[in-house]
């Protein structure tokens, strides 16, 4: 019941689509989802909060990511990972957006670990970005 009221503060209005959307991350991994994004003008709404919860129901399924390492060639640490989270997101590149828009429905990517060649890789992740800035 408490996590049913956490969605519903989260989600607000679209709270049926945040449950379609949980539901579908959890029992059809694979299954391609919109890119998730959290904004509000506003501190303390639970945006980082609801990421934490997300932690704690997927585990090393999921990542942090600032902007810095979302930019970095090297993805070995997030490439594997079904929850890709960065918390804070400010995305001054058009470059990293279509990065990210491009990741959110390829299911191959290149994995690349610092001193090791490229491999291609299964990819399934989802990208979930929070932001103060409704821009």
């Amino acid at each position: 019941a408490l996590s049913l009221k956490f969605v519903t503060h989260i989600f607000g209005e679209h709270y049926e689509l945040g449950l379609d959307y949980l539901q579908l991350l959890y029992l059809k991994p694979i299954q391609v989802l919109p890119i998730l994004c959290l904004v509000s003008k506003e501190r303390s709404t639970g945006k980082s909060t609801f990421l934490k919860w997300l932690k704690e129901i997927f585990d090393n399924n999921m990542t942090y990511l600032t902007n810095d390492s979302f930019s970095s060639q090297f993805n070995a640490d997030w490439a594997n990972k079904l929850l890709i989270c960065i918390d804070e997101v400010l995305f001054n590149k058009e470059e990293l957006t279509e990065r990210i828009k491009y990741l959110s429905t390829t299911n191959i990517n290149k994995l690349e670990a610092k001193g090791k060649d490229k491999r291609e890789v299964e990819f399934f992740g989802k990208f979930i970005l929070c932001s103060n800035n409704e821009e």
